[in-house]
């Protein structure tokens, strides 16, 4: 039996903000600029300026579909093919209403290929990918800094 798995997906999460949130933001960033002047920290202004910037571009503009395959050879992941001798493990993860699968790669970078699984089912996914690599189950559990976010964006509200 070839293997042979082909799907398209987003190349990242994507969901749109209100309005609410930017102004929010807005008067955050504000806030902190105010007191970076004052303090004469222009690096600094200048750094949360391009962080709030790429923020805004990140929410706004759309993720472009990327194309992924997983083959006898190994897994293409948007353009590039990762041989299975250059693959490590794999797991899923599942956050905000997606299915995410993960690859751990032997290099240093990209560490680990993360690619949505959009209209394809995870379990044909996980059987075509064991034959080839190890899977493991926690792979997909938050670490520290995930849950130190999620406990920080629950008491800081900020779109609703």
């Amino acid at each position: 039996m070839e293997l042979d798995l082909k799907w398209s997906a987003p190349s990242r999460p994507f969901k749109k903000l209100s309005p609410r949130f930017y102004s929010t933001i807005a008067v955050l960033v504000l806030a902190v600029c105010l007191v970076l002047f004052v303090a004469g920290q222009f690096l600094f202004i200048a750094a949360v300026l391009a962080i709030l910037f790429v923020t805004y571009v990140f929410y706004n503009v759309p993720p472009e579909r990327i194309h992924h395959e997983i083959s006898e050879k190994g897994v293409s992941f948007a353009g590039h093919v990762y041989l299975w001798d250059e693959l490590r493990s794999f797991g899923f993860k599942h956050r905000d209403g997606l299915a995410f699968l993960l690859v751990n790669t032997k290099n240093v970078f990209p560490g680990q290929l993360i690619m949505i699984l959009e209209k394809i089912d995870h379990e044909e996914v996980k059987q075509a990918l064991v034959k080839h690599l190890p899977f493991e189950e926690r792979l997909g559990e938050p670490d520290w800094s995930e849950k130190l976010m999620k406990q920080i964006s629950q008491v800081l509200v900020i779109d609703k």
